[in-house]
């Protein structure tokens, strides 16, 4: 009854003649808030209002005033990293901007020894007259920091995605990345590290690297079901990542049409186009299939997910947040020493060593009820909105084979709004978090419950 009485509420008084105007300053007065305790008390003022209504909030979000002009023209943007490091973010603001309405963006990622204020040029040359459609961020020396690489675990993509969003008014339903050779291989992997950011991604002259490629395309492809991907590359790309002789694996053009064979099996989302006279130079989508790239949107709650990741930094996945690692990982220098069984193949056993350290999700949900496995992580929150659930009937979770949660589920604005402030994004609110661990009772959060912990840019700094 708990939650059929706050609902109830919520949409009683939705219908009243208060100034929905009131919500819009105060959401405003909310995003520019300089603390917790002052974001806290505000938003229990919107809570309190007789105008609430959660389906207006993405649009009250966006009409609130939360963004300043910018000049039209290319700026830096110098975004602050969780690891200490800084990152520098050439942003281009199109001629026509106007903070008042949210703009699609395309981040695209040079090739090697390459930047971002010319590989912003490249991607304004491949867009043509439809370059001023849309806000172009480009990152210089990024971190690859993804599937196959070293390094400590990165949030750096993510990061920078928050701080183009507190710059610039953003649809987030239509945010796309691009990329070039090293670029395209890093796009490859944003389509399966992160594939709840972005609505399509277009890698161009590079494939999806993996410590041996297609032993784990059925491991990670499956992450990007949800997302559209567009890949091009040249029938004659056949040299290895040196430019210096024959690549065993039929290099960036052998790879990717692999990658089209598998994808196609998964039933993936996937559209390719290989140019049978070009190498790995002069790469650009075909102008139908850049169209149909950039007409994509994001999905908000799929109702089934397949997560596989390697830490903790590339684990969230659209409605599932794994907050700690649980089992072996897969660390920077690791040594595998697995038992070679009879006549197995060396790089077998590798990939079997190598599967034992991965996370993985898997979710679904049917009707009111949620299912969820898990590997090698602990303690996965599970965001709740109206896209996922009817607030008006009970949850029931059921949690590796057993159900452990089946009660009413009230949304919380409080909640709602620190999600806003730790994502920046308008488009796809999360009322609700429960948190599922092994052998503990669920705990439902709450607005003053800590979230777990992402940086908001908040230390970035612009040449305005």
């Amino acid at each position: 009854m708990r939650i059929l009485v706050a609902t109830f509420t919520l949409l009683v008084v939705s219908g009243s003649m208060a100034d929905e105007s009131t919500i819009a300053s105060l959401l405003r007065e909310y995003l520019r808030a300089g603390g917790d305790a002052e974001r806290a008390a505000i938003a229990r003022r919107i809570a309190a209002d007789a105008a609430l209504d959660m389906k207006k909030m993405p649009t009250w979000l966006h009409t609130c005033g939360a963004h300043d002009p910018l000049d039209a023209g290319t700026r830096m943007l110098s975004v602050a990293l969780e690891n200490g490091e800084s990152r520098t973010v050439h942003v281009r603001v199109p001629q026509a901007y106007d903070p008042k309405r949210p703009w699609p963006l395309i981040v695209g990622y040079h090739g090697t020894g390459g930047d971002g204020a010319e590989f912003i040029e490249f991607v304004s040359r491949m867009l043509g007259a439809r370059a001023d459609e849309f806000v172009i961020a480009a990152p210089t020396d990024y971190g690859q920091r993804v599937i196959n690489q070293g390094g400590p675990p990165s949030t750096e993509h993510v990061e920078v995605l928050i701080a183009l969003r507190k710059l610039c008014h953003i649809d987030n339903d239509r945010v796309y990345a691009t990329g070039y050779s090293l670029g395209g291989h890093t796009v490859w992997t944003l389509a399966l590290i992160h594939p709840d950011q972005f609505a399509a991604c277009i890698p161009l002259a590079g494939s999806l690297v993996l410590p041996d490629t297609e032993r784990y395309f059925p491991d990670f492809l499956p992450n990007a079901r949800h997302t559209l991907v567009a890949a091009v590359w040249g029938a004659k790309d056949t040299t290895d990542v040196t430019f210096a002789n024959q690549s065993p694996q039929g290099g960036i053009a052998g790879i990717n049409r692999r990658l089209a064979t598998e994808c196609a099996k998964l039933n993936l989302r996937l559209l390719s186009h290989e140019y049978a006279d070009k190498g790995h130079g002069g790469i650009a989508p075909p102008p139908e299939m850049l169209d149909q790239a950039l007409a994509a949107r994001r999905q908000h709650a799929p109702r089934e997910l397949h997560h596989t990741f390697r830490n903790l930094a590339q684990a969230p996945s659209y409605w599932v947040e794994p907050r700690s690692w649980r089992g072996p990982s897969w660390g920077d220098n690791a040594e595998f020493k697995g038992t070679l069984r009879k006549d197995e193949d060396p790089r077998d056993a590798l990939a079997r060593e190598i599967r034992k350290r991965l996370g993985r999700i898997e979710a679904s949900v049917d009707g009111q009820t949620i299912t969820l496995r898990r590997k090698n992580v602990d303690d996965v929150v599970i965001w709740l909105g109206d896209d996922l659930v009817d607030w008006a009937a009970p949850v029931k979770i059921n949690h590796m084979g057993k159900v452990v949660f089946d009660d009413g589920v009230a949304p919380d604005v409080e909640l709602c709004l620190a999600q806003v402030t730790r994502t920046w994004d308008f488009d796809r609110l999360r009322w609700s978090g429960i948190i599922i661990s092994g052998g503990k009772k669920p705990v439902v959060l709450h607005g003053a419950d800590p979230l777990p912990p992402r940086r908001h840019a908040e230390d970035s700094k612009t040449d305005r």
